[in-house]
C-alpha cells in the first residue's frame, strides 16, 4: 500500500504544483493575464495525463519512459531558460509525470482506504501550493521510483485505447466532473491574486477536508437516488450564489458548502451498481474526460472572456445537466421495472 499511497500525494502535489510555478512566475514578471492561461494549460496537461489508463493503457516500459522524460522536463526548468522555453518543458512534464503517476497508482489500489487515499492527495495539493522547481524535480523522480516499485509485481501489458460504450449513467458521471474542474482551478487562483499563496492553499485544502468530511452527513441515507438529487440541487443554488452574492465573506462560506453537495458523486456508481449498469473501464473512462473537458472548458472561458467567476454560471449548468441526465435514467429505470 506504501507505493498507493506515496503516488497518491504525488498526484495531489503534480496537480497543482506545476500551475502553482506558472502562476508565481506569471505574476513576478507582470504578465498576470498570460499567467492565468498557463497555470490552466498545465492543469489540462495534468488531466490529459490521467486520461491513462483509462481509455489509453500503456505498458510497463511506456509508463517508466513516461516518468523518465517527465523528470527530465522539470530538470530542465531549474535552468535560467527563457520564459516560454519554461512553460513548455513545464507543461511537457506535467502530462508525462501525470500519466506515469496515474498508470501505476491504478495497478496498486486494491483494497486501498478511500480516506487515506483522499487524505494522501490533500497532502499533496497542500504542498503542492509551495512548490518550486527543485522541489518539483526531487518529486518527480521520486514518481519514477515509486512507480516502478508498483509495476514491478505486476504482469506485462500492451499499449491499447480503451473505448467502452457510454450510457446515460455515464453522462451523469461526466456532467458531474466537468461542474468540478471548471471552477475549481479558478478559484484559488481567484484565491491566490487575493492573499497569495497561504491564501489559496487555505481555500483549495479547506474546500477538500469539508468534502472529504461530507460523506458522514450521507452514510444513514438509503434512498441515493434523492441524495444524488438533493446533492446537486444545493449545487446548482451554491454555484449561483457564489457568482451573484457581492459579499467576499459569503462567498467563501458558500464555496466551502460546495463540498456538501460535490460529495453525493458516490451515488452515481451505487446507483450503477444497483441498476446493474456499473462498468469499470466506462466509469474510469468517465472520469476522466469530465475532467479534461471540465478545464478546458474553463480554460477556453478565461481565453474569450478574461474572467475566472464566469466559470461558476458554467459549472452551475453542468451541475443542473448532471440531475437532468439522472433523472432520466431514473425514470428509464422504473418503466423497465414495471
Amino acid at each position: 500500500m506504501i507505493p498507493f499511497y506515496a503516488l497518491s500525494f504525488l498526484s495531489g502535489f503534480f496537480e497543482i504544483g506545476p500551475l502553482m510555478m506558472t502562476l508565481v512566475l506569471g505574476f513576478t514578471g507582470g504578465i498576470a493575464s498570460p499567467a492565468i492561461v498557463q497555470a490552466l494549460a498545465c492543469v489540462l496537461c495534468y488531466q490529459i495525463g490521467n486520461l491513462a489508463p483509462h481509455p489509453v493503457e500503456l505498458s510497463r516500459p511506456i509508463i517508466i519512459t513516461t516518468g523518465l522524460l517527465g523528470a527530465f522536463c522539470f530538470s530542465l526548468a531549474v535552468f535560467p531558460l527563457p520564459y516560454a522555453a519554461v512553460v513548455t518543458v513545464r507543461l511537457l512534464g506535467t502530462a508525462f509525470i501525470s500519466a506515469c503517476i496515474q498508470s501505476a497508482r491504478s495497478v496498486t489500489k486494491s483494497g486501498a482506504s478511500k480516506m487515506f487515499k483522499r487524505g494522501a492527495r490533500v497532502a499533496g495539493f497542500a504542498l503542492g501550493f509551495f512548490c518550486t522547481p527543485v522541489f518539483a524535480t526531487a518529486a518527480a523522480i521520486l514518481a519514477v521510483i515509486f512507480s516502478i516499485t508498483a509495476l514491478h509485481r505486476i504482469p506485462a501489458v500492451k499499449c491499447r485505447i480503451i473505448l467502452p460504450r457510454i450510457g446515460c449513467i455515464n453522462a451523469v458521471m461526466i456532467f458531474h466532473q466537468m461542474h468540478y474542474f471548471v471552477y475549481c482551478y479558478a478559484a484559488f487562483i481567484i484565491a491566490f491574486e487575493l492573499g497569495g499563496r497561504s491564501a489559496a492553499a487555505l481555500a483549495f485544502v479547506a474546500s477538500w477536508i469539508v468534502y472529504v468530511l461530507s460523506p458522514f452527513l450521507y452514510r444513514n441515507v438509503k434512498d441515493l437516488r434523492k441524495a444524488f438529487l438533493f446533492g446537486h440541487s444545493l449545487l446548482v443554488i451554491l454555484l449561483a450564489g457564489i457568482y451573484f452574492v457581492p459579499s467576499l465573506p459569503i462567498k467563501i462560506i458558500l464555496y466551502l458548502m460546495t463540498g456538501i453537495g460535490g460529495t453525493t458523486e458516490f451515488c452515481i456508481g451505487g446507483l450503477a451498481k444497483k441498476w446493474n449498469l456499473y462498468n469499470e473501464d466506462a466509469q474510469g473512462f468517465s472520469e476522466n474526460i469530465g475532467h479534461v473537458l471540465g478545464v478546458a472548458f474553463c480554460l477556453l472561458v478565461f481565453f474569450l472572456c478574461e474572467d475566472l467567476q464566469t466559470g461558476l454560471l458554467f459549472a452551475a449548468l453542468f451541475a443542473l445537466t448532471a440531475i437532468v441526465c439522472m433523472a432520466k435514467t431514473i425514470i428509464s429505470i422504473n418503466k423497465e421495472q414495471l
